[in-house]
């Protein structure tokens, strides 16, 4: 590693070279192949946040009256961009496995099931691609899991039963994502029977790269915006006044905080981490 500051600096912003390939076994596979590289090109923008209208944030009437560290962070990370997966299977999955669970246990769990039912990554040919490697598994493939082996990822019988629920309609949410109407999504996902507000804010983010998607009900956000602005934790209520006149980039703004470096004062110890999996 780089002795100094500057020095990582460089070279944590260099360029990154991409390798993009395509195998098909067939004349007639060709012209199929050449309209999947063009849709793959067509999604890397969204995937680099190039379709992001970041720039309007700074143009807010509201902008002057954020919090000083906000505005700092904003001056200092002009390449933060929402980025857009569209991998609705992939979000989905995550978003229903993180639901009234920690981070810890949820990487725990997604591990799980990449390693159990993620297909292998496809060989680049390259001696230093990493070994083991996992696609995340299709709807298809989720609503084939049993029962029993969500028990042993860790996942109780309100979240599978989600994810069993979003696999059974995941073909016409994917065609709505696909058209780019978010706010339709967000409508369709709702009907979803165990997927709430949290969860579809959380979809919106990673998948369409929405920039006003608030994340309502989670455990820490609503104490962290309020320590932010006011100097003490709020509910989600609380939130979404204090962020209201920032729309429709609340989510830029929650971002902003995060690369701040600011985070909530925590009060005792942090939360036990129950394993259930053998009861």
């Amino acid at each position: 590693l780089p002795e100094t500051l500057p020095s990582l600096h460089r070279l944590l912003m260099r360029p990154v070279r991409i390798r993009i390939w395509v195998s098909y076994s067939a004349a007639d596979q060709q012209m199929q192949a050449r309209a999947d590289l063009q849709a793959l090109a067509q999604e890397m923008t969204y995937w680099l946040g190039l379709h992001d209208p970041a720039e309007q944030f700074g143009a807010l009437s509201s902008f002057e009256s954020l919090p000083p560290r906000v505005q700092q962070a904003w001056r200092q990370n002009p390449g933060l961009r929402l980025s857009a997966s569209g991998q609705l299977d992939r979000q989905m999955l995550n978003a229903i496995v993180e639901q009234r669970i920690t981070q810890t246990e949820a990487f725990r769990t997604l591990g799980w099931v990449l390693r159990k039912y993620g297909s292998p990554a496809p060989s680049t040919g390259l001696g230093n691609q990493p070994e083991g490697m996992r696609v995340y598994p299709s709807a298809r493939t989720l609503a084939t899991i049993p029962t029993w082996d969500w028990h042993r990822a860790g996942v109780d019988k309100s979240r599978y039963d989600a994810v069993y629920a979003y696999a059974r309609s995941a073909e016409s949410l994917k065609n709505i994502a696909a058209e780019g109407d978010v706010a339709l999504l967000a409508r369709s996902l709702h009907a979803v029977r165990g997927v709430g507000p949290w969860s579809i804010s959380e979809a919106l983010q990673r998948v369409c790269g929405h920039p006003d998607a608030i994340s309502v009900g989670d455990y820490h956000l609503a104490h962290a915006v309020g320590e932010l602005f006011i100097g003490q934790r709020t509910d989600d209520a609380g939130m979404l006044a204090l962020l209201a006149p920032f729309s429709p980039h609340r989510q830029r703004l929650v971002r902003l905080m995060h690369a701040s470096g600011f985070s909530k004062q925590r009060y005792g110890a942090r939360m036990c981490i129950e394993d259930h999996r053998d009861r």
